[in-house]
């Protein structure tokens, strides 16, 4: 049986007078359902509207526990559940009132399985308690509550590889009609009945076989969003199937409505939290029926967010009537899946190449993938595996490598700008070779520093393509390889004048011109050398130099201390 114990979290409430109030609260419970329902009879009858909870958790795994919540937690038991904190007023608006808010958005940890590996495959668990609790309990009275899964076919495919969904052990139901449902079969979203059968919460030999393929191979990848409420299948597929195709507010353009995705249905939700008809348009199914929890997976599967439509959404008449996408909310939906890819797209940087991480703070690392993003999408690049491509190429040859004059023999080889298919892999095999070069002539640092320092120490009197050409090859010999002089010279002008723009001139611009060959001909303003944009700006000049030094000496430094 579950454990009883003190529970702690963060409670915000509209008061009767429209104010948002926050409370923390100590409940004796078993888990977030208990808790949820101990604050809600806790305020029954004190004017106040539940609108969120955050940070709920059993008190015995926070650490430093500050002496109020001690004493909260201290004052639970079996026979006096709940505790509430001082109530505090977060804000108001201008006119006095806070906005009102129709959902309560919760995030809830989910503990990933134990190793089963020891123990028999008919005992073995089939889902994270926590995810179990949240998606299949019952309530102690009433209907039924049922869970469906709203999929779609595509990304469950890209998990799979294969489309499955008509050959399943559960009721499932296509949210398109007529000949769209048949031609947009393998991509169409699908309503799913995952209501366990009587005995299964207790027994796992009567699960469904879908249920334990999804939780074993599909919660954590964004495939759809689970609904739960009382309403029979043919109900929910009707609600719901409405919402497919919806008009943007500004043009009255109608638009397919990718809602089941869980990163699209979060950021949407919240976006319109503080409007009640098109929450109401939402949640109210009709006949009585409503959608009480909307609920999908976030972090690779280790947190789950919940939706919980307010009291005040399951009183009152049917709303009818088109969903219409405001700008605000297409923003919302923009910015939340930028943001969702970036954090992908800093994990995977991280991973692949964490010495080059390793130099950059979050921010910094975040206007690379921004830029990168950026610059892939006007070359054609929509798929988030080849944007991860270019990011590759990015982190070898900097962020302007499609201007670099040095690396235009290799693009032309595979016809980059010609061509919407990308020809990445050959682009790697020659990313390898340059780089193979790179490693080669840093295995010889002192021929390096010698080179450079011979650019001061020996200046070149006439500043030719010929003369910094062999100031290149002395100081680059395996890095110069592939360059013919034609490509050489192209370079050379290329990045002396960004040089002439930085207010470079003499030895110093030549030091540029070297120093870019590494770093690239524009890595002045490259946001992954950073330390080069602050260097660079400086006005004076033997400072500038002596700090770019010191730069270029640090950042070869740092990465040899990985290697070692």
């Amino acid at each position: 049986m579950t454990k009883f114990e003190a529970w702690i979290g963060e409670c915000h409430f509209t008061t009767s007078g429209g104010e948002e109030a926050h409370c923390h609260c100590a409940v004796w419970a078993d888990g977030y359902a208990t808790f949820r329902a101990g604050v809600e009879a806790s305020v029954l009858y004190q004017n106040l509207s539940l609108i969120r909870l955050q940070n709920v958790q059993p008190v015995v795994t926070l650490s430093d526990v500050p002496a109020h919540i001690m004493e909260l937690a201290q004052a639970v038991h079996s026979g006096h559940p709940a505790e509430m904190g001082a109530m505090s007023v977060i804000a108001k608006h201008a006119n006095g009132h806070t906005a009102e808010s129709y959902l309560t958005i919760t995030e809830h940890e989910i503990a990933p399985l134990s190793d089963q590996t020891d123990i028999p495959f008919w005992d073995r668990a089939w889902i994270a308690p926590e995810l179990k609790e949240l998606l299949f309990c019952q309530p102690q009275d009433g209907p039924k509550m049922r869970t469906y899964l709203i999929v779609d076919a595509t990304l469950r495919k890209n998990v799979i590889g294969a489309f499955d969904l008509d050959n399943v052990d559960v009721p499932v139901q296509c949210l398109f009609k007529g000949s769209a449902a048949e031609e947009l079969k393998e991509s169409a979203p699908y309503l799913i009945d995952m209501t366990l059968p009587d005995g299964a919460w207790d027994d796992g030999g009567l699960v469904p076989a879908f249920h334990k393929s999804f939780f074993a191979k599909h919660w954590g990848h964004n495939t759809g969003i689970f609904i739960r409420t009382t309403a029979l299948m043919a109900e929910v597929c009707g609600h719901f199937r409405k919402f497919t195709k919806v008009q943007v507010e500004a043009d009255r353009t109608w638009v397919f409505f990718r809602f089941w995705d869980p990163q699209v249905a979060r950021s949407y939700f919240e976006s319109i939290q503080g409007k009640f008809l098109k929450n109401t348009q939402w949640f109210d199914i009709r006949d009585g029926q409503q959608v009480w929890r909307v609920i999908g997976d976030q972090s690779d599967g280790k947190q789950a967010w919940e939706l919980i439509p307010a009291l005040q959404m399951r009183e009152g008449k049917h709303v009818t009537g088109q969903i219409l996408l405001s700008d605000t909310e297409l923003t919302a939906i923009s910015n939340y899946r930028k943001d969702r890819y970036e954090m992908r797209a800093m994990t995977f940087f991280r991973k692949q190449f964490s010495r080059l991480a390793d130099t950059l703070s979050d921010e910094q690392l975040r206007g690379v993938i921004r830029l990168a993003y950026q610059n892939a999408k006007k070359r054609g690049i929509s798929s988030e595996r080849d944007h991860f491509k270019y990011l590759i190429i990015v982190a070898f040859w900097g962020s302007y490598f499609e201007d670099d004059p040095q690396y235009q023999p290799a693009l032309n080889k595979v016809l980059w700008t010609n061509t919407e298919y990308k020809q990445f892999d050959r682009l790697f095999e020659l990313i390898d070779q340059s780089d193979e070069g790179r490693r080669k002539d840093l295995e010889h640092p002192m021929r390096t520093l010698l080179g450079f320092e011979r650019l001061y120490s020996r200046p070149i009197s006439e500043i030719t393509h010929e003369a910094v050409e062999e100031r290149l090859r002395a100081i680059w010999p395996n890095g110069m390889q592939g360059l013919s002089s034609k490509d050489a010279r192209a370079f050379i002008d290329c990045s002396g004048r960004i040089g002439q723009r930085l207010g470079l001139n003499g030895s110093d611009i030549v030091a540029y011109i070297c120093l870019a060959l590494y770093f690239g001909a524009n890595f002045a303003q490259d946001p992954i050398y950073p330390w080069a944009q602050t260097v660079l700006k400086m006005s004076d000049e033997t400072r500038r130099r002596h700090a770019l030094g010191d730069a270029v000496m640090t950042y070869f430094k740092n990465l040899m201390e990985q290697v070692a």
